[in-house]
């Protein structure tokens, strides 16, 4: 029964610190040159795209209109800039919702929780995070 409650115990601890801990992730698109590095936080439930992170250059007509709002306004704020022929980041910039970044990114409708992938090739869902 003491080694039952010890072993529940040290798993929850486990989950706990999973659930805390930032991962680093990325996003990659080659036929659109999108390349995008990322850190999922956890506790802020929130992904910031980092800076250097390229955006594809067409927005499909199905992206959702708020995060074609949402882009426009990355763009027009000097958040996403025209460099060496690609859209970039040009700065680190907080997503509360990791389907809005990687749609921005993507130009189209994604769900960030399959979208984007730590060093291992697995997604936030599969690491167990939840939207």
């Amino acid at each position: 029964m003491i080694i039952e409650a010890a072993s529940a115990r040290k798993q929850q601890d486990a989950e706990v610190t999973q659930e805390k801990a930032d991962v680093m992730v990325s996003f990659r698109l080659p036929r659109k040159r999108v390349s995008a590095r990322g850190q999922w936080l956890p506790m802020k439930r929130e992904i910031r795209v980092l800076k250097g992170s390229t955006v594809a250059s067409v927005v499909a007509v199905s992206m959702r209109p708020e995060n074609v709002k949402l882009r426009n306004r990355l763009l027009e704020t000097g958040v996403i800039v025209k460099q060496d022929g690609e859209l970039q980041f040009a700065r680190d910039y907080p997503f509360q919702n990791a389907s809005a970044a990687a749609s921005v990114v993507a130009g189209n409708c994604r769900n960030g929780f399959e979208s984007w992938r730590d060093s291992k090739g697995r997604t936030l869902q599969q690491l167990g995070f939840k939207r």
